[in-house]
């Protein structure tokens, strides 16, 4: 009898180890983050906001934890930038203390003077819990393969790449919205929207000299992840439609790049001869970035909502006129050259670009990036991405890249803008579109 009990009682234990978290325990997780969030250093000088529980945000983390990341590492809300996300892993079922802890554990790491996270730390978890704008929290816990794994999800998403996290009020004005949300569905960029809150038309800019960065305006979404096909064309393609909305709507949206994958003509997949491990990349016909702009400017684009992303074309066009989101839009290019690519981004918003991506920019961590032109120099550029931002004092280019927030600076990155090594940025031009 007393083996049985044991047993049971041990059966028990086990089960209760990777219980969800309590309710108790939830006030709790919310209490030590508003704690850490009021204790930051340097202190801020505004008001921190408080953060509570989301049902919502603990139902997406949920997802996760249920699937122990075997889909992927972050959750399609994640992915797209809707929500922040977090995660952790631990030996033994963890206390409030101890997913603070981990999760936080960035603060020793954090430059807040050059926003940098020194070494190969990670400072996203820490940023996301402290990241002023953000007002709710949801997290889950689940076993998974004999540790316990701890997700969490914030709204608004914070954690930006370059910006402080105390000086990110402008981002709270920007929320990202579903399609159902939308007003009349369609962002016609042809037209002129008004805000409804002060009869404005609201106009995001950059300064019209030196430095800029358009993250600064909160036009930029997440990067995404084109897992496994090198789409980076088409998610840059509908990055830029996503910041002209921003930019005119003060609303992030969220396009379909599988629309402009699957619908555009000459949609033939060629793979390279690269590959990080079992992440084969396909890639396609130069000029696609064109193509894409012109079709979105044509025909319109569904959200990714109505119009998810796959990868690679297999199952034909399915456009659907009834689901677009946003139509409109004036397709411009710049002449090539520095000067002429980042004054397009300055004057119109975030830009596309192309690149040629070499084997150690597929391993790039962080810092400012450069290539060996005179190796590359007769090779055709095999990637597109956009164009956020130029820093003229250290004369480098800020790009967003589609190979998902794990890589580079939080999914961006810095890249000279030497002509002599910046990948073949400067040797192509700009593209963009004019709202």
């Amino acid at each position: 009898m007393r083996l049985f009990l044991l047993l049971v009682t041990l059966f028990s234990v086990t089960t209760q180890i990777y219980a969800e978290f309590s309710e108790d325990q939830m006030t709790n997780i919310v209490s030590a983050f508003n704690k850490l969030r009021s204790t930051v250093t340097p202190r801020n000088l505004g008001d921190y906001n408080q953060v509570s529980w989301s049902d919502i945000l603990y139902a997406n983390a949920l997802t996760q934890t249920q699937t122990c990341q075997r889909n992927s590492l972050y959750s399609p809300a994640g992915s797209a930038g809707l929500y922040g996300e977090s995660y952790a892993y631990f030996d033994k079922d963890p206390s409030v203390n101890d997913v603070q802890d981990k999760l936080s554990a960035g603060r020793l790491y954090y430059n807040y003077d050059d926003t940098q996270c020194t070494g190969n730390h990670d400072c996203t978890p820490y940023l996301n819990i402290i990241w002023n704008t953000t007002t709710q929290v949801g997290c889950s816990k689940s076993e998974c393969d004999g540790k316990t794994l701890v997700v969490c999800n914030y709204n608004p998403p914070g954690s930006f790449s370059g910006i402080p996290p105390y000086t990110a009020r402008q981002h709270a004005d920007l929320t990202t919205m579903s399609y159902e949300e939308w007003p009349n569905k369609i962002v016609n960029l042809n037209q002129r929207l008004v805000r409804r809150d002060d009869d404005h038309i609201y106009t995001a800019s950059v300064p019209t000299d030196g430095s800029f960065d358009w993250r600064d305006n909160g036009v930029v979404g997440f990067p995404k992840d084109s897992s496994n096909c090198a789409s980076g064309w088409a998610f840059t393609a509908a990055g830029i439609f996503e910041s002209r909305s921003a930019m005119r709507t003060r609303h992030r949206y969220d396009y379909s790049a599988q629309q402009l994958i699957d619908c555009i003509n000459v949609c033939i997949i060629i793979f390279s001869n690269f590959s990080i491990g079992n992440y084969t990349k396909c890639s396609r016909f130069s000029g696609e970035l064109n193509k894409a702009l012109m079709y979105a400017q044509a025909y319109g684009l569904q959200a990714t909502s109505t119009y998810p992303y796959v990868g690679a074309s297999s199952i034909g066009c399915s456009y659907n006129q009834s689901s677009i989101a946003v139509e409109g839009g004036d397709v411009e290019y710049s002449q090539v050259g520095r000067d002429s690519i980042v004054e397009k981004c300055r004057k119109q918003g975030p830009v596309g670009v192309g690149i040629y991506v070499t084997n150690e920019f597929l391993y790039y961590a962080g810092g400012i990036f450069e290539c060996n032109n005179t190796l590359i120099d007769n090779a055709n550029i095999n990637h597109n991405v956009l164009l956020v931002g130029y820093n003229e004092k250290d004369n480098y280019y800020i790009i967003k890249n589609n190979f998902g927030r794990t890589w580079g600076e939080n999914g961006f990155a810095r890249i000279t803008a030497d002509v002599n090594k910046d990948c073949l940025i400067a040797k192509n031009p700009a593209y963009s579109i004019q709202i």
